[in-house]
This record gives structure tokens, sequence and C-alpha cells, in this order.
């Protein structure tokens, strides 16, 4: 049969670097993940000055609570590799508990110069949360085609009218789709000297992932491999 068919503050930013997943890859992995950070180290920085960081909770997301404590436990243990001192973070707990200090007040430089000498610790890593959204499913409309098979009728072999072929026409459509919309987190960080409350660098990271935890250790990983490049470019390093 016949067939036809239709056709259907040293002054210096390092720049930012993302990576996304490829356009062919399936939507089932959880959609594009994404990670960026930017870092910006002031020119006040003097690593012989740094002598004992403590890194407190970062202020929640909003509606999202115990999200500041997650992503900074996250980030604590990325940031040991810039091998400052770190006061302990169960002392850190403790100290704001028992102070009642909370994540989202540590912004003033007089809270600030106050918590750091109860910690014993001579500057602070703080930070907030940018974004904060745990993997979900979402449907979607999408458009595609549906073929419509439409007879041709004519005279046949023996004769007789009948079919003797087919022609396709596609019609659009749209059908709902179910995707996967992968985790989120974003955090600005800061380490603030806590004498004086200058900030000796500051950062920020984005990244999306399978959930909360794994976009937090993302965000982390890109942040610190950023500050440790600019860390190791100052005037003594090797």
């Amino acid at each position: 049969m016949a067939m036809s068919r239709a056709a259907p503050f040293r002054g210096f930013l390092l720049p930012s670097v993302a990576f996304c997943c490829l356009p062919w890859l399936p939507v089932a992995l959880g959609g594009c993940a994404t990670t960026s950070a930017n870092v910006f180290l002031s020119a006040n920085y003097d690593p012989a000055k740094i002598r004992r960081v403590a890194v407190i909770d970062f202020a929640d997301f909003p509606g999202s609570p115990g999200s500041g404590q997650l992503v900074s436990s996250v980030f604590q243990t990325y940031v040991l590799a810039l091998g400052y001192d770190f006061v302990e973070r169960n002392q850190v707990e403790k100290i704001l508990q028992e102070q009642n200090f909370q994540a989202s007040g540590v912004v003033d430089p007089a809270t600030e110069v106050r918590l750091g000498r109860l910690l014993g610790a001579s500057d602070l890593i703080v930070g907030s949360l940018t974004e904060f959204s745990e993997a979900s499913a979402q449907t979607v409309m999408e458009d595609v085609s549906q073929e419509q098979m439409n007879p041709i009728i004519g005279p046949m072999s023996n004769g007789q009218m009948g079919i003797v072929g087919y022609n396709s026409t596609f019609i659009p459509q749209s059908m709902p789709v179910t995707q996967t919309v992968p985790a989120r987190v974003g955090m600005a960080v800061r380490l603030t000297g806590v004498q004086g409350g200058t900030v000796l660098w500051s950062a920020s990271g984005i990244a999306s992932a399978s959930d909360v935890s794994a976009a937090a250790q993302d965000a982390s990983s890109k942040i610190v491999r950023l500050l440790q490049k600019k860390l190791a470019a100052l005037p003594g390093k090797p």
C-alpha cells in the first residue's frame, strides 16, 4: 500500500563557575543539577591574625526551621580544609544555648564581639540561606504530536473501490508530564574578625541536587575550593 507522511576585599572577585547537565540527559535524573559560587577576599585578610575560628549556625531560610543548622554543619566539614583552628561545634552550640543567642541575631558587631569573647574565637564564620527547597515532583503540560491515519479511497487492482493507502497527519496536543524538580540550596557566608567586625572574606554558592544535603555539599565544596585557590595566591604562599 502507498503511504505518505507529512513532516511533523583584595579587590578581586573570582568568576562564578557553573556546571549543568547535558540537555539529552533524561528528566528522571532529577533535572539539571547546577553548582556555582563566588568568592571575595578582603585586602585586610592576614592569615597570621586568624587564631581561632567559630562557625555559627546560619540563619534559617524563611519557612524552613532547622535549615540553617543543617547547611552550616555541612559547610563546616568542608571549610576544615582551610586549616583554621576551629572551636568545637558542640562548644559553640552550648554557648549559644546558654546565652540565648540565635544565628539570625549574630549580625551586629557588638553581638559578634561578645560571642567571640565567650568562645575564645578571633573570627566568626556566619551566614544565611538564600535558597532552600526539597526535591519535588510537578506536573507540567507538554506539547506532543498525535498521529492520525486517514484512509485513501481509490480503485483497487480488482477494479473495485477501496482503501489504497493512508495519509498520516500529526495533530498537536498537550499532555500532562510529571517532572522531578531537584533540591536547591543557596548560601551567603562570610568570615568576620571579632575585633572591629571586619569582613575578611565573603562567599556565596548555590547548587541543586537530589536532596538538600547533597546540594549543601556541592555548594560548600565549590566555595571552599575557590577560597583555597585565592588564599594560595597570597604573597608568601608557594
